[in-house]
C-alpha cells in the first residue's frame, strides 16, 4: 500500500470511531415546524425553517409572496456553536412580479440604514467576502466585500455589514418577474472575536 493511502487508512481508522461515536443527531417535527440538531464533541448545528422577517431585520418588498421554489424551504434558520464562534444564519426567498431593478432600488435604500452598501454581479448564495477558509482567525469585524469569483451569473446581491454582522439580499430575474432572499449573518456577542 503507498504511503499516502495508508496514512489516510490509518487516519480515517482513528478518528472516524470519535466522530461516529460522539455524533448525536436529532429530528423533531414536521414541514414548517422540522428541526434539526447535530452534535459532536465540541460543536452542534441546529436548521429549522422558523425564521421569520423580523430574524432578518430587512423588510419584505411590497407585494412579494414566500417562494419555496428554490430550495425546498421559504424560510431558513441555521445556528452554528462552534468552539470558536456562534453563528445564526437566516434566508428567507421571496417572489416578485415586479423587474429586478426595481426590487434593487427598493433594497438599495432599505439596506442603506446599516451602513454602505455594496452591490456585487455574479455571487453565490451566501457569501459575506471570506478571503480565509481557516474560521479559527478569521477576523469577523472585517467589512464585507464583493467576492471575485462568479458562481451564479445574472444575480446581484447587495450586501451592507461586517462579516459577523451582515445583511444581505440577493437578486435575480426570474421570467418577467423576480426571485430574491434576504440573508441576515450575525456572530453571537460571547464569540466575537477582535483584531489581535
Amino acid at each position: 500500500m503507498p504511503k499516502t493511502a495508508l496514512r489516510i487508512t490509518l487516519l480515517l481508522a482513528l478518528a472516524l470511531p470519535l466522530v461516529v461515536g460522539g455524533c448525536r443527531i436529532s429530528k423533531s417535527g414536521n414541514g414548517e415546524e422540522k428541526h434539526v440538531d447535530i452534535g459532536v464533541p465540541g460543536a452542534n448545528i441546529h436548521v429549522d425553517k422558523g425564521a421569520t422577517v423580523a430574524d432578518a431585520g430587512i423588510p419584505v418588498y411590497p407585494g412579494a409572496m414566500a417562494d419555496a421554489s428554490n430550495g425546498g424551504s421559504a424560510k431558513k434558520h441555521v445556528g452554528l456553536d462552534l468552539p470558536t464562534m456562534k453563528m445564526e444564519i437566516i434566508k428567507l426567498n421571496y417572489s416578485s412580479k415586479d423587474a429586478p431593478e426595481q426590487v434593487l432600488m427598493y433594497y438599495r435604500d432599505k439596506l442603506a440604514m446599516y451602513g454602505k452598501v455594496l452591490e456585487c454581479r455574479g455571487e453565490g448564495d451566501i457569501e459575506i467576502g471570506m478571503n480565509s477558509s481557516d474560521w479559527k482567525t478569521h477576523d469577523f469585524n472585517d467589512p464585507v466585500f464583493c467576492a471575485t469569483t462568479v458562481k451564479a451569473p445574472g444575480t446581484t446581491n447587495l450586501k451592507v455589514g461586517r462579516q459577523g454582522d451582515a445583511h444581505i439580499v440577493k437578486v435575480r430575474a426570474s421570467g418577467s418577474g423576480t426571485q430574491f432572499s434576504l440573508i441576515s449573518i450575525r456572530e453571537a456577542d460571547d464569540h466575537k472575536k477582535t483584531s489581535s
